[in-house]
This record gives C-alpha cells, sequence and structure tokens, in this order.
C-alpha cells in the first residue's frame, strides 16, 4: 500500500510538471497575437524585438531611438514603434535609413498600447522556442539589445 501511494505521488508530480511546461501563457499568446497583426514576420523570424512607445520615460525612449539612428547598420533586432502620434514627424525624427529598414516596424494602429501588455518605457520581447519574455528597457541595457538577436 506505502509503495503504491509513493508511485500515485510520482506521476502525480511528473504529471504536474510537464502539463506546466508545455503550457503558453495569456500575456504569451496575447503579445504574439498583437505583434502577428502587425507584421508576421516579426514572430516568424525568430528575432528579439524592441517596443518603442511614442510617450513615456522621455530619456529612456530618446536614448533607444538615438542608439537606434546611430546603430541602424548593426542592427539584428525587430523594432516596433508603437503609441504613434504624428507619423510624418516620427519619420523625419528618424531618418530614412531607420524608416526603410527591413526589421523597423511602425504599430499606426497601436495595437500594442493594449494596457496589459505596454509600458512606459521601451520593452524588448525575447523570443526563446518555447515562450516570449517581455521585460522593460531602462537605460545601460542598450548594449545586450543591440548585440543579442536570436532566442534570447
Amino acid at each position: 500500500m506505502y509503495h503504491m501511494s509513493k508511485s500515485i505521488v510520482l506521476v502525480l508530480i511528473i504529471t504536474m510538471f510537464s502539463c506546466s511546461s508545455s503550457e503558453v501563457s495569456e500575456t504569451d499568446m496575447l503579445i504574439r497575437e498583437k505583434l502577428t497583426a502587425i507584421d508576421e514576420r516579426i514572430i516568424n523570424g525568430g528575432l528579439n524585438t524592441i517596443i518603442i512607445p511614442g510617450e513615456g520615460c522621455g530619456g529612456c525612449i530618446s536614448q533607444i531611438t538615438g542608439d537606434l539612428i546611430s546603430g541602424i547598420d548593426t542592427l539584428n533586432s525587430n523594432v516596433v514603434f508603437t503609441g504613434i502620434g504624428d507619423k510624418k514627424l516620427l519619420k523625419n525624427q528618424l531618418g530614412k535609413s531607420v524608416t526603410e529598414h527591413s526589421l523597423v516596424y511602425f504599430d499606426y494602429e497601436n495595437i500594442l498600447m493594449d494596457t496589459r501588455i505596454s509600458s512606459i518605457y521601451p520593452q524588448i520581447v525575447i523570443i526563446t522556442k518555447n515562450k516570449l519574455i517581455i521585460k522593460s528597457l531602462y537605460f545601460n541595457y542598450w548594449n545586450f539589445v543591440f548585440n543579442s538577436s536570436r532566442y534570447g
């Protein structure tokens, strides 16, 4: 009897861990859905994605935008601008080399401004083989962003 109860507990523990590791969180599904709505290549390409809001932490946004402009030739992550107020002004600020870059996207419909996932800080969506990890980006985190691309 004791041996049988240990076996049942072991099976329950294994089942619990195997189920939890394969589940996709609601946040993962939401982010995938929103990024895919902007452009399927964002998720399907396997690159990390930087989300830059139009408003929020002004210093953080201007820092990462400036780094993006100066480092556009070495960009190896997707970049999505969201919360866009004035399309023409944003494009003028970024310049042609950024706005026409194949890894830069514009969320003109503000799909990513969903309060369940949006932030006043730029964010990075790290795409791993099993899930998405979303983190806010603060100062001195840019090297990670610009030097890492695939599967965080």
